[in-house]
């Protein structure tokens, strides 16, 4: 496998203006530690992906519009880690910027299962139900919230649906890419009993 620093360095073109602006700088080196977390994500490299997300953040002011996603992204490599009470953590501080955020919800809801907190796992994907339009939904949030109805926990075992989803799009983007390709799967797929 190539190295993924190597590949986000001949991948990411951008280059920071002879400028003053410290602020341009920063934006810069923020976007290109997100660049190598996204290509680790790819790469299976879970670990450091969620180093270089959070050294991203470590440059993100509160405020900035690169906190949320970037919050999902390290989420998403917790959980992938099994480090569940550190996606909490990411999930609530992304829930608290953006309270109908698919990803966050979702990433909330998997980090309760891997905790064994069932009731709460609901809870967070009830949530995405209660506060998006259902076309928006991805069909993984119906097959983990179906999942618990009969008590089995999608993030231990990963169900059928979710795990080919998760498998063909985790080793092939980045956390917030595979959400954006599950809502457009989940719309060729949505169910339309009344």
């Amino acid at each position: 496998m190539d190295d993924p620093e190597i590949l986000a360095a001949s991948a990411f073109r951008a280059t920071p203006e002879d400028s003053d602006d410290e602020g341009d700088e920063l934006e810069f080196e923020l976007m290109q530690f997100r660049t190598f977390g996204n290509l680790s994500f790819r790469g299976g490299e879970f670990e450091k992906a969620a180093e270089f997300y959070s050294q991203a953040l470590l440059l993100c002011e509160p405020e900035s519009r690169h906190r949320l996603p970037l919050l999902n992204n390290r989420s998403g490599c917790y959980i992938k880690l099994k480090r569940f009470e550190e996606a909490l953590e990411d999930t609530q501080a992304a829930v608290s910027i953006a309270n109908a955020n698919i990803t966050a919800l979702y990433f909330q809801g998997k980090a309760y299962e891997g905790m064994n907190q069932p009731d709460n796992a609901i809870v967070a994907y009830e949530s995405i139900l209660a506060r998006n339009s259902l076309e928006d939904v991805p069909s993984r949030v119906f097959t983990a919230l179906e999942a618990l109805s009969f008590g089995v926990s999608c993030t231990s075992t990963s169900s059928t649906a979710d795990s080919s989803e998760t498998t063909s799009t985790s080793t092939t983007s980045s956390p917030d890419e595979a959400t954006s390709m599950s809502i457009s799967t989940s719309l060729a797929h949505t169910d339309t009993r009344n």
